[in-house]
């Protein structure tokens, strides 16, 4: 089948009536001549792919060259796996550079994300086909970077530590803070689990921002090279999504356990001096969950 953005325009149209086929053309015409050496996926498969984004992200959200190229990895067209191998090897050490990593750490990153992303066990997808192509490829692979080193530092040279210290908030827990006293209280319950609630509501990247900035200990420049963006365009990122994230909070426990505007306020001005290690230690006590 031709790689036309005609046909892809076509294919689409039969999933999704709101994309109109001249844009529709034109996504297609752009990411298959981005990369004219790959052959999969064909028109209607890429279109398939696309549609599923579609659910969620309007189409001029969508990165069309890198989700061709991600989807053709996906696919295992040898073009498209051999450009991401070469877009990852060259992504790795430079959003691990400020992270000071060793040469074979770097190694061992790059080995274990191709492995990670394209690899995938019997009957289900590679992690690559989790892009959703809402930024850019480069991006998304970074931040899939950063965490597999957190990983591996912790498992094979920081055993007994945490970048986040997790001995430390235990003991702010015992030291009768208020804001801590807020999390072993009768409201612990309610408050994590409108936490919960709020937090995968959240976007997927302002989910990721806030792991690794309160959970892993990521600064903002850190974050700003991985997600390929300036320094004050993370902070502000950061601080939209706590922003939301507590929002949500308070319509959870408004909506669900009832609690009366005062009562919300009383709590939420218990954690907001130490907001940020509130959140991480809510994010700590998520990731424990079965």
């Amino acid at each position: 089948m031709t790689l036309s953005g005609e046909a892809f325009a076509k294919a689409l149209g039969e999933r999704s009536a709101e994309v109109s086929p001249e844009a529709a053309a034109r996504f297609g015409s752009e990411a298959f001549a981005a990369h004219p050496a790959i052959r999969r996926p064909d028109p209607v498969e890429f279109a398939r792919a696309v549609a599923e984004r579609l659910e969620h992200h309007p189409l001029s959200a969508l990165t069309p060259a890198d989700l061709f190229l991600a989807q053709g990895a996906v696919a295992g067209d040898p073009v498209a796996l051999k450009a991401f191998s070469q877009l990852a090897h060259h992504r790795v050490p430079r959003v691990l550079a400020s992270m000071r990593p060793s040469p074979a750490l770097v190694e061992e990153v790059d080995e274990r994300l191709q492995e990670k992303l394209i690899v995938c066990a019997r009957g289900k997808k590679p992690k690559l086909s989790e892009y959703q192509g809402t930024g850019t490829l480069a991006a998304w692979v970074g931040v899939a970077a950063v965490r597999i080193a957190i990983e591996l530092i912790r498992l094979k040279r920081y055993q007994n530590a945490v970048t986040l210290d997790e001995g430390s908030l235990d003991a702010r827990l015992a030291g009768g803070d208020p804001e801590f006293d807020l999390l072993k209280s009768a409201h612990s319950r309610r408050f994590k689990e409108a936490f919960q609630a709020a937090f995968v509501k959240l976007p997927i990247e302002d989910r990721s921002l806030l792991r690794m900035h309160l959970k892993d200990g990521l600064s903002i420049d850190q974050l700003g090279v991985m997600f390929q963006i300036h320094r004050a365009t993370a902070a502000r990122r950061i601080g939209r999504a706590k922003e939301a994230l507590l929002e949500g909070v308070r319509v959870v426990l408004s909506a669900k356990f009832r609690m009366s505007d005062d009562e919300i306020d009383s709590d939420l001005r218990k954690i907001e001096p130490n907001l940020d290690l509130s959140l991480s230690r809510l994010l700590l006590a998520s990731d424990r969950r079965p």
